[in-house]
């Protein structure tokens, strides 16, 4: 059957390309899919179209006014059988001094020729602006939804993580990628007796009991300042990190006011020294059962409904983010934070939770959990290849 690649140049074409998913992934169920090779199912929480349009569009996401990209499906006879996303990100290469274009967005069918294509066609838009590598998946950065899953496929996909079939490492391999970084997930299990250890107990009663830090819950009601007083901490506490992009003051206000709606007031914690905010941790509620009967990926009056009666009984979170402010040299600050979100899930009764995601060489955060007996559940990786300097002249 004959291959092409069609670049999103209409809204029609636009729309077909977020539908992709829902013709590379049969499930019989809508939070399964049927693997063809061997007929298994694994588990994949539907996205929302309404979400994958606004995360594209560049009028929404203030992401984009420092970024531009480019879309392409792929069909075999016209069936949609791929698709993957060029992006420039130039906040990305004016911080890092990189010349490195990404992609996002993939899904393709188990084809490697379709796969093959849609990367050399990314390739080829963004070696068109001078671009030396490749490197993703970043769906549209690493303040999005990034990383393509390689470990914990049977577990459950929590809210705004990727899940993608097995058979998309191969894909990736197979068109000359190699492994830039991975990305690691932990898991609460609270449902299974979990909790925490006595001496992270007394470790953080210790700290209370001491007073020179304040904790408090973060205050919904006055939003706009919890957001500019969590701002900069976030951008200092994740700066040393692999391929962090400090956020603006408007990418990082969007994206807070994206999650108010989702934040778990009785787990998410303002750390304070005399006042001033010196580290954080942020919870969110993973509504991923609630969108398990939106087979089409449309937010319907049912889901709607759903929504509104059973989003405050959630029982399963997850920790967004957590960073304590590098020069406040408080790090007792972070076992409060975890002690805290174990201590108040279990007191409400909830289910599970999950911690995502930390870079596999972030040892400071992994190091403190895993010492609490915690084993990494899921894992992303994140891939990259030069791209070949004959692209551009292909693409001419």
């Amino acid at each position: 059957m004959s291959l092409q690649i069609v670049p999103v140049e209409s809204r029609r074409d636009l729309g077909r390309f977020i539908a992709v998913p829902w013709h590379v992934r049969d499930g019989d169920h809508p939070t399964t899919v049927r693997l063809r090779a061997s007929g298994e199912l694994r588990s994949w929480t539907l996205p929302l179209r309404v979400m994958v349009k606004e995360a594209l569009d560049p009028t929404h996401d203030p992401f984009w006014k420092n970024a531009d990209r480019a879309l392409f499906f792929a069909e075999r006879d016209g069936r949609p059988v791929g698709r993957i996303a060029a992006i420039e990100n130039r906040r990305h290469n004016d911080v890092h001094g990189d010349r490195v274009g990404f992609f996002g967005f993939f899904d393709c069918e188990d084809d490697p020729e379709a796969a093959t294509a849609l990367f050399d066609h990314a390739a080829r838009w963004l070696a068109e602006r001078g671009l030396t590598r490749i490197r993703g998946p970043m769906s549209p950065s690493m303040n999005h939804e990034c990383g393509l899953l390689v470990g914990g496929f049977h577990e459950r996909a929590r809210i705004l993580t990727p899940w993608n079939p097995p058979w998309y490492e191969d894909l990736v391999r197979g068109a000359g990628f190699d492994t830039a970084q991975d990305l690691i997930a932990y898991p609460f299990r609270l449902a299974e007796g979990f909790d925490a250890p006595d001496r992270l107990r007394r470790l953080a009663r210790r700290v209370r009991e001491r007073g020179s830090i304040e904790f408090r819950p973060v205050d919904l009601k006055h939003f706009d300042d919890e957001i500019r007083a969590i701002h900069p901490i976030y951008n200092s506490a994740w700066a040393g990190n692999w391929g962090f992009v400090p956020m603006t003051s408007e990418e990082f206000e969007f994206t807070a006011r994206s999650l108010k709606p989702l934040i778990d007031t009785g787990m998410s914690l303002v750390a304070c020294v005399d006042g001033v905010p010196v580290g954080f941790c942020l919870v969110i509620k993973d509504l991923g059962p609630i969108f398990d009967g939106t087979r089409s990926g449309r937010l319907g009056p049912l889901t709607l409904l759903r929504l509104l009666f059973t989003v405050r009984r959630m029982r399963h979170t997850r920790v967004i983010l957590l960073g304590i402010d590098p020069e406040s040299h408080h790090g007792s600050v972070l076992s409060v934070l975890i002690e805290h979100a174990i201590r108040s899930a279990r007191d409400r009764g909830d289910h599970s939770g999950d911690a995502s995601w930390i870079l596999e060489q972030n040892t400071a955060m992994r190091s403190p959990l895993e010492s609490l007996g915690i084993e990494e559940y899921r894992r992303w990786r994140i891939f990259e290849k030069p791209i070949d300097p004959t692209s551009e002249m292909d693409a001419k």
